[in-house]
């Protein structure tokens, strides 16, 4: 499992270029191993729902969901996590490629301007299985037999 966190203080391309080449750095494991990427990207203007761009196309909304899309990530956070006036943001997103790893998904209220995210993460770890051994008793032995 890969568990990264994001910081994007402006909402700028430039920083989603730079994530890019960090997720190019595990791409040959994103398909075998599950992925949780979280953190405040800070852009608006995306409808996580329809997961469209509800702005400038070729700016830091579109660059995200073309991002995610060619990683395989989705998005799972619904509910506004800044609020500011009247005005509602989703800035603090959770990607993962594997949403049944994602339980119990909850919006509180945070210390800052931004709420924070709580959420299980659902691990079945694999046990490696102990083989068998054989214990021999020596005096339960049959001697005869073994002189043969």
């Amino acid at each position: 499992m890969y568990i990264g966190t994001f910081y994007n203080p402006n909402g700028n391309v430039t920083t989603l270029e730079e994530l890019h080449v960090s997720l190019l750095k595990i791409s040959d494991k994103i398909n075998s191993h599950k992925i949780i990427l979280t953190g405040d990207f800070d852009i608006p203007n995306i409808d996580w729902n329809n997961n469209t761009a509800t702005s400038a196309p070729h700016g830091p909304p579109t660059k995200l969901l073309e991002l995610m899309a060619e990683h395989g990530l989705r998005q799972i956070v619904r509910k506004p996590t800044r609020r500011q006036g009247n005005t509602q943001n989703i800035f603090d997103l959770v990607f993962t490629n594997n949403e049944s790893i994602i339980q119990n998904l909850k919006i509180v209220p945070g210390t800052s301007d931004h709420e924070m995210i709580f959420f299980d993460i659902n691990l079945n770890s694999r046990r490696k299985k102990i083989p068998k051994r054989t214990f021999y008793i020596r005096k339960k032995a049959n001697v005869d037999q073994m002189k043969k």
